[in-house]
């Protein structure tokens, strides 16, 4: 109790005395700080005790703390909380300063009196953390590997190493010229050509310079360069008794062990027997290679060291495989053509073809020819197409390349040479018969015409420059003598087919009959007349004549009446297109071809005299009068020899009496054919360019119409057709 009185009453004496003695400054100390070990990244506050802190210390112009470390700039706390004369509280507003140990000093400002504790305040860094390198790998012959490593937390200048993973003893690397671009990218070069730097499996770390090491690691491979190839054997080939091939490859980075393939695609040739000589520049690997009967071609070498760690090369179609020999052309068929036409089934003949060989016609300064359908036949046969229609004349020479790319070098020369001027000619089936005639022409013109042009000789054409359409059939309807044509021609020139093919056009006479000025005209001798033709011209009394009056070939009708003709130029009724007056009443009229010229013109007899007009017109021109027959004979005309001219006959009592000229004197043939009161008629039966003779027996209507003029007619036609007292007449009525 009584030492609490005595310390209450020396308390207030020692207020009393600074109340009213003058103040003797003491600078302060420093007992302790807290923390002493600060990691930058959060709020920097510094707990400190000690004695004579002045009073009250409410900021810095009573009271200041301050951070040193040289040789950097002091920094001053922001703020000062008083807790006693022995404890305050520095707060300094930041939350990173320099790493490393800090001097904490206490000032008095009154008098700048101050009190320190050296390295009081360690600060610190985070670890820095590896995110990544790049590259991830390096080679171990490179003296200066540049590299970026990205990460966190990096400043200064860090130390980056790489450190060996399971190699004994353990090896670091550490790297060169790093600089700190950002606390998050860093830069540097690893010297991997040092000593120990062996291919294999590194790690990378980073050490600040604070000392922190990074919190993780990175992997980085270290490889042995890649071998390379410089040259190697080139070419061989795959007969057997070059078999094995001795192989060298030459390059650099061989190691001991070294092996080489050769490969095509899937193919791989087998090699064994490998010896490996690093020793020389540049290195070399011997081996063998079992090239026998390997296929033909292009092949990659591919070099490979031993180890996962090394590095594969290849160099792509660096060795070529042949056959043995190159192919040899011995001759080829045809040697020439044309350019015309293509050519199919080419052969060449020679030594050494191999399958998918390829052949071509070259001339220099052109594009070849390439064959089609080549076929290997054996080694000493090609059977190809070649497309040489067209193309540019002169010599080529055929070459043969095999699929190993040897080709032929022998000069067989193969000549294309433009088309001779072609020769017309054609043949022609019927070239006689009866109109409508249907005539076959087919072309069998040679030198390859490339233009047919037809001329059939009715003033008809027909041109083609097609050579599918080149045959053609064309009808002839007109009964005469035709002269077929053909001129065919090409780039080169032109011929025509002289003097040409002569079509005969026969008229196929048909029966008529004349009933009292109607004319019933048939379409075929049958009976019936088939479908007949009935039109009225003339009238009752009329003698019937019928002739080829227009010279179209076609006969048409007349009538003769009391010494005047009338006729008419077509098969119907109407008006007489000529009439003129010849001959006398009684006269019996007859028509023909008298001089084989020009259209058939009359003619009158008269108690057995002719008198045959040259024309009709009035006197009939130049008039042939002969005798020939008695009185009562009935005249006839026709071409009895197929001559083209019409001879006179008579008829008497079922005899004829037939000239082969219009002539007076004795009759060229006599034969019988028909009776007493039958009326004759004569026409072309059959077509044959003669004419036959016939007999109308109006008792019955029976037609007969002989097959040749001979005795009893030869094969006849009979039929029915017509009436009593119809008067016959017979032609081509078109």
């Amino acid at each position: 109790m009584t030492n609490t009185k005595f310390t209450n009453a020396a308390i207030v004496i020692g207020v009393l005395m600074l109340l009213v003695l003058p103040v003797c400054a003491v600078a302060p100390t420093i007992t302790s700080t807290s923390p002493g070990r600060w990691e930058n990244g959060t709020d920097l506050n510094i707990y400190i005790e000690g004695t004579y802190f002045p009073f009250p210390a409410s900021g810095p112009d009573k009271i200041n703390v301050t951070l040193n470390q040289s040789p950097l700039e002091n920094l001053t706390a922001l703020g000062i909380t008083y807790t006693s004369t022995t404890r305050i509280i520095a707060s300094f507003g930041v939350k990173s300063i320099h790493f490393g140990d800090w001097n904490v000093t206490v000032i008095n400002m009154s008098d700048n009196s101050n009190g320190t504790a050296s390295n009081a305040l360690s600060v610190y860094n985070n670890p820095p953390t590896l995110t990544s390198i790049s590259p991830e790998w390096g080679l171990n012959n490179s003296a200066a590997e540049f590299f970026n490593l990205i990460g966190t937390g990096f400043f200064g200048t860090p130390v980056v190493n790489l450190s060996s993973v399971g190699i004994t003893p353990n090896v670091n690397i550490t790297a060169t010229n790093c600089q700190t671009i950002s606390s998050t990218h860093i830069s540097g070069y690893f010297d991997l050509s040092k000593v120990g730097a062996t291919a294999g499996q590194w790690t990378v770390n980073l050490t600040n310079p604070d000392g922190n090491l990074s919190t993780s690691t990175l992997p980085f491979t270290i490889w042995c360069p890649s071998p390379t190839i410089a040259s190697n054997t080139q070419s061989g080939d795959n007969s057997i008794v070059h078999s094995p091939l001795t192989f060298v490859v030459r390059g650099t980075n061989y190691r001991s062990g070294a092996m080489v393939n050769i490969t095509n695609g899937s193919i791989q040739i087998p090699t064994h027997g490998f010896t490996v000589d690093s020793s020389l520049l540049p290195n070399r690997i011997t081996l063998f290679a079992d090239t026998a009967n390997q296929r033909v071609g292009f092949y990659n070498i591919t070099v490979i060291n031993p180890g996962p760690l090394y590095n594969n090369t290849t160099s792509v179609n660096a060795f070529q495989l042949f056959y043995s020999a190159a192919p040899y052309i011995n001759s080829v068929d045809p040697i020439t053509i044309a350019n015309t036409s293509n050519i199919s089934g080419f052969q060449i003949f020679g030594t050494g073809f191999k399958d998918n060989a390829v052949v071509v016609l070259n001339q220099t300064g052109l594009t070849n020819i390439t064959a089609t359908s080549v076929d290997v036949n054996t080694e000493n046969l090609i059977t190809c197409n070649l497309t040489t229609k067209g193309a540019p004349t002169g010599i080529w020479k055929v070459i043969v390349t095999n699929n190993d790319t040897q080709a032929s070098n022998t000069d067989k020369l193969f000549t294309i040479t433009s088309p001779p001027v072609p020769v017309a000619s054609f043949n022609a089936a019927p070239i006689s018969g009866i109109a409508p005639l249907n005539v076959q022409f087919n072309d069998t013109s040679v030198n390859d015409p490339v233009v047919w042009n037809w001329s059939f000789g009715d003033g008809q054409w027909y041109n083609t420059t097609t050579f599918a359409n080149r045959n053609v059939t064309h009808q002839y309807t007109i009964v005469g003598t035709y002269n077929a044509r053909l001129t065919v021609s090409n780039a080169i020139g032109s011929s025509t087919t002289i003097p040409g093919t002569t079509i005969t056009v026969l008229k196929n006479d048909k029966i008529g009959l004349f009933r009292n000025g109607t004319f019933f005209l048939a379409s075929n001798n049958t009976g019936g007349g088939g479908i007949v033709n009935a039109f009225i011209y003339g009238q009752a009394g009329d003698l019937p004549v019928v002739g080829n009056w227009a010279g179209t070939g076609t006969t048409t009708p007349g009538v003769f009446r009391n010494g005047i003709f009338y006729l008419r130029n077509t098969n119907t009724g109407g008006a007489a297109n000529t009439v003129f007056n010849y001959g006398q009443a009684g006269d019996k009229p007859i028509a023909g071809h008298w001089t084989g010229v020009g259209s058939d013109t009359v003619g009158v007899f008269r108690d057995g005299t002719f008198f045959l007009a040259s024309s009709n017109t009035p006197g009939g021109g130049s008039v042939n009068t002969f005798i020939y027959g008695q009185p009562g004979d009935v005249a006839v005309a026709g071409d009895w020899t197929g001559s083209g001219t019409t001879t006179i006959g008579v008829f008497r009592n079922g005899v004829w009496y037939l000239k082969y000229s219009n002539t007076g004197g004795v009759a060229d043939t006599t034969f019988t054919y028909g009776m007493l009161n039958d009326k004759p008629v004569v026409g072309d039966w059959n077509g044959d360019g003669i004419t036959e003779v016939g007999i109308y027996r109006g008792s019955n209507g029976l037609v007969a119409l002989a097959g040749s003029n001979i005795q009893n007619g030869g094969t006849s036609t009979y039929f029915i057709y017509g009436q009593d007292g119809d008067l016959p007449v017979g032609g081509y009525w078109g």
